[in-house]
C-alpha cells in the first residue's frame, strides 16, 4: 500500500466517492468523452461502442462491460451506469485511476457537473490540482 498521499489513496478516494461522483454525473458528455480523449477509456473501445453486436470473448470483456453499461443507462439511467464504470475503473492500474481524477477535475467538468465542486474543494491538499505540475496534474511517484 502506498504511503499517505500515494496512488493507493487515489484508489481509496475513488472507492469512497464513486457513488457521489456517479450521482453528480447526470449526462455522460463531456466526462466520458474526456476519459476517452485521455486514454482512461481506450479509444478503440470507445469507438467500438454502439448498438452493433459482436463476439463475446474474454479479451473483449471491457467492451461487453461498456455495452452492458450503455444498456443499463437506457434501463436505469446514467447514474447506475456511471457507477458501474467507476467500479470497473477501480480494477485498473494506478495510472488509469490517477488520470481519471485529472480528467474529472478539469474545468469543463467542474463547470458542467457543479455537484463535483465540493469534492474538488475537499480533495487532499497533499495532491496538486489537475493541470498543475505534471501532464496528469498529479506528482509522479518515485
Amino acid at each position: 500500500m502506498a504511503g499517505p498521499g500515494g496512488d493507493g489513496d487515489l484508489r481509496q478516494l475513488l472507492k469512497l466517492h464513486r457513488t457521489e461522483i456517479a450521482m453528480a454525473v447526470d449526462d455522460v458528455f463531456p466526462l466520458l468523452h474526456g476519459l476517452a480523449d485521455h486514454d482512461v477509456v481506450p479509444e478503440h473501445v470507445f469507438k467500438g461502442l454502439g448498438p452493433a453486436g459482436g463476439t463475446r470473448t474474454r479479451a473483449h470483456g471491457w467492451w461487453w462491460h461498456r455495452q452492458e453499461t450503455l444498456s443499463q443507462t437506457e434501463r436505469e439511467g446514467s447514474h447506475r451506469a456511471f457507477h458501474a464504470l467507476l467500479t470497473w475503473l477501480l480494477g485498473r492500474d494506478v495510472t488509469a485511476v490517477r488520470d481519471f481524477w485529472a480528467v474529472l477535475f478539469k474545468d469543463y467538468n467542474l463547470e458542467r457537473y457543479t455537484r463535483l465542486r465540493p469534492l474538488h474543494s475537499a480533495f487532499p491538499k497533499g495532491r496538486q490540482r489537475p493541470g498543475a505540475g505534471t501532464p496528469g496534474g498529479f506528482p509522479q511517484q518515485g
